[in-house]
């Protein structure tokens, strides 16, 4: 008797193996890794409508971390990686896969979803594929700038937008204020600077008040590098200007809300980035045959208005109602 229960129980066994193995295979190929914030929660957002059903597989190109140079290197290991998958689609996570690894899969049939593109898919030459579509990353400006005007009682004349200079940053450069670093919105004067040098961030962030910014919206921080070349965590870098802003803090990224981090804000959700991804991929994969460039490219245009109450209540900001019956909190 005992040994027809190790037998069944090996059968059991085996049968789970091989129902695991036996489910699709979907490749990440994220551009950074899973220590940043925004890929950890594109990814749960990802697992959030496919790890029930398909087997998630992963490669980080890491180009946060790396020089440029190192960049193009890095797509052809995840080329091979791909290679050795063999997955029945592909999600590209952010501007650096796409940009070396698009135009690779445009030449093949395998479906691609892309996420958290700032650039247009113009540039990276997969706008037309029939076998490519994805989700775009676009930071909700013009709304947001609204929003900190009403806040704060229409006293921001001018605001600053403080960025690291990653490849993400210029491309916002481009795209929302046409390669210049200034522009007017709202009444509001904008001013776009992008950093690299963590002692020159410090002295823009001591200096705001100093220099007529009212508000401050702080955006990609994960390129800034201290004297030794070192790169300073994006953790570090929200929580030191924060604390010595002169001025009122706001984000576009729902990662840099909350006690000793910013404000809030009307910001742009790497959660919802990756389910609208993963809902892409899902239509893709299941039902009637589809093609993928008929279905996007989507854009998580909508954000959510997120808030620290403890933020709020340093900086003595009461939301008016309006915004207040739509504000999800982080404290």
């Amino acid at each position: 008797m005992n040994k027809l229960y190790a037998r069944l129980f090996c059968i059991m066994a085996l049968f789970c193996c091989w129902t695991i193995q036996a489910k699709p295979k979907i490749l990440v190929i994220e551009s950074y890794q899973q220590q940043e914030l925004w890929d950890s929660q594109y990814i749960a957002g990802l697992k959030s409508l496919l790890a029930a059903d398909y087997q998630l597989e992963y490669f980080q190109m890491n180009t946060k971390n790396l020089p440029a140079k190192q960049h193009r290197g890095r797509g052809e290991i995840a080329w091979q990686y791909y290679l050795d998958v063999r997955p029945e689609l592909v999600i590209l996570g952010d501007d650096e896969a796409l940009q070396y690894l698009g135009p690779r899969f445009a030449k093949t049939k395998l479906p691609v979803v892309y996420l958290g593109i700032n650039h247009s898919p113009r540039t990276y030459h997969v706008d037309r594929r029939v076998n490519i579509t994805g989700v775009l990353e676009r930071p909700l400006l013009e709304p947001s700038v609204a929003m900190i005007s009403q806040l704060l009682a229409s006293k921001a004349k001018r605001v600053l937008l403080l960025f690291d200079d990653s490849h993400a940053s210029k491309i916002i450069q481009q795209e929302l204020f046409a390669n210049q670093t200034s522009m007017q919105v709202a009444g509001v004067e904008l001013e776009l600077r992008l950093l690299n040098h963590w002692q020159a961030w410090q002295a823009n962030v001591e200096s705001m008040q100093q220099q007529g910014f009212d508000a401050v919206i702080f955006g990609s921080l994960e390129g800034i590098r201290d004297s030794a070349n070192q790169y300073v965590t994006t953790e570090q870098v929200l929580t030191w200007s924060v604390a010595h802003s002169p001025v009122p803090p706001f984000s576009f990224w729902d990662f840099a809300v909350g006690e000793n981090k910013a404000i809030g804000g009307l910001v742009v959700d790497g959660f919802e980035q990756g389910r609208l991804a993963a809902g892409l991929a899902k239509t893709i994969l299941e039902g009637e045959p589809v093609v993928p460039r008929s279905l996007g490219p989507l854009t998580a245009a909508k954000g959510r208005y997120l808030f620290s109450r403890s933020q709020l209540a340093r900086y003595q900001i009461q939301l008016p109602e309006t915004i207040a019956s739509k504000a999800n909190y982080v404290d």
